[in-house]
């Protein structure tokens, strides 16, 4: 039988392992969330594009017209 001085040693390590994966987690979530504000930030940046090139077609007409 175990005695008590073990298993609060077994339980400590327990809770070390606890935090330690608590931490990666928090890591984890983090990244995902700083992955979807680049996201939110690249989408905007090609939705004007996008509008640019709906724009820019009677532009180049224009000037090959000119040329």
């Amino acid at each position: 039988m175990e005695d008590s001085g073990e298993v609060k040693t077994q339980f400590g390590k327990y809770s070390q392992v606890l935090d330690l994966i608590r931490k990666r987690l928090d890591q984890a979530v983090e990244t995902v969330d700083q992955a979807a504000v680049r996201t939110r930030a690249i989408e905007s940046k090609l939705k004007r594009v996008e509008s640019a090139d709906e724009v820019e077609p009677d532009n180049v007409i224009r000037l090959a017209n000119v040329g």
